[in-house]
């Protein structure tokens, strides 16, 4: 049975001030360059990518050789906000948190591009 490697994590910051997480899964060998970035659904995390036999998703992909990222949007219990009150609007997460999302990874990688993974809403983002 595969098993996903233990997550690296760490924090970014979008443009308008909210403070959102990330999480990357290093596979044992790599075999393909492009990271890849997995996008969570509604009222969920990143770690909806986790779970299940194997690791889940994320077990699948790292022993498959890739570079798995997953990010948890705006309104996520692991992130927070620039102040109290703040709302979180869906299009906020397309156009704000995905895109920052996108530019942590890149920059952390060295990567010129992503691979993204999405479901539910996340796919709706991608």
């Amino acid at each position: 049975m595969t098993h996903a490697p233990t997550p690296i994590d760490a924090t970014f910051t979008t443009h308008d001030g909210w403070r959102l997480a990330l999480r990357r899964f290093r596979p044992a060998t790599l075999v393909d360059d492009v990271p890849v970035l997995c996008v969570h659904g509604h009222a969920t995390n990143g770690w909806s990518w986790y779970g299940g036999p194997g690791g889940g998703v994320v077990g699948a992909l790292t022993a498959a050789g890739r570079d798995v990222w997953t990010v948890d949007l705006r309104g996520a219990a692991t992130t927070t906000p620039p102040r109290k009150g703040a709302t979180v609007r869906i299009a906020d997460k397309a156009g704000v948190d995905l895109p920052a999302a996108i530019e942590a990874v890149l920059a952390r990688t060295g990567a010129s591009r992503v691979d993204l993974v999405g479901h539910s809403l996340g796919g709706w983002n991608c």
